[in-house]
């Protein structure tokens, strides 16, 4: 039997020039159009530039993480940073024995006995190669999952949970469920990052994880191949 889809699309416009001029609510139409007939439960969550969310579909429904909570890790790893628990130039030691099998790694391919890098090439690797391996020893180093999902809370960002890792989310089927949150939420955490809200970053660990994200090299094929070819997209 084939397994539901669900597509969790999320898009954070500081400027969208196509709302200008346009009704929202012919956006959602044109939106909910692309997505009737599809064998998949989509979630769209536009905002503008203030924060005000302009166009919700399926906003409020729970959606799996799965990789889009890389963000919320790095977030909170630069916060460590920033707080001199951790630091952007300490050195870590992957061992072969951190090299899990069946694993989406662009490491582990690169070292397949195992490297020692940096803190900041972590980060790297986790935010621009969605490396699940490198992701999670990043959790490791900050003591579990769990830790970010109470960051964000203490931050009054409470739909979400953040319970499990990369390895064992892909354990099953059901796992990828167990770590979820509302399309409308990781808006929220990224216009609060954009704008640098709540100084939850220094400017350096900011300007390092827009990089990060501006240089992501996954999903080429997706949202940016249909964007003006010199569009900044940062995901």
């Amino acid at each position: 039997m084939k397994k539901k889809i669900q597509l969790f699309l999320l898009l954070y416009i500081s400027i969208f020039s196509y709302c200008y001029g346009q009704d929202d609510d012919a956006i959602k139409l044109k939106i909910e159009k692309i997505i009737d007939g599809k064998k998949a439960k989509v979630g769209v969550s536009i905002a503008n530039k203030n924060g005000r969310e302009l166009v919700s579909i399926k906003g409020k429904d729970r959606f799996p993480l799965q990789s889009v909570f890389k963000l919320y890790i790095a977030i909170v790893v630069f916060h460590e940073i920033d707080h001199g628990n951790l630091s952007i130039d300490q050195t870590v030691n992957i061992k072969p024995k951190d090299l899990l099998p069946d694993t989406y790694s662009p490491l582990k391919i690169k070292f397949p006995y195992g490297t020692k890098m940096t803190l900041h090439n972590l980060l790297e690797y986790t935010v621009s190669e969605s490396d699940n391996i490198e992701c999670d020893i990043l959790l490791q180093l900050i003591e579990g999952p769990q830790v970010v999902e109470k960051f964000f809370i203490r931050h009054h960002l409470k739909d979400l949970s953040i319970k499990i890792n990369e390895e064992m989310q892909q354990a099953s089927w059901n796992a990828e469920f167990i770590n979820w949150t509302l399309p409308k939420v990781t808006n929220d955490i990224l216009w609060m990052y954009y704008n640098k809200k709540l100084n939850l970053l220094s400017e350096n660990s900011y300007s390092a994880l827009w990089r990060m994200m501006t240089e992501t090299n996954t999903g080429a094929a997706r949202i940016k191949a249909l964007l003006p070819k010199n569009t900044i997209v940062s995901h």
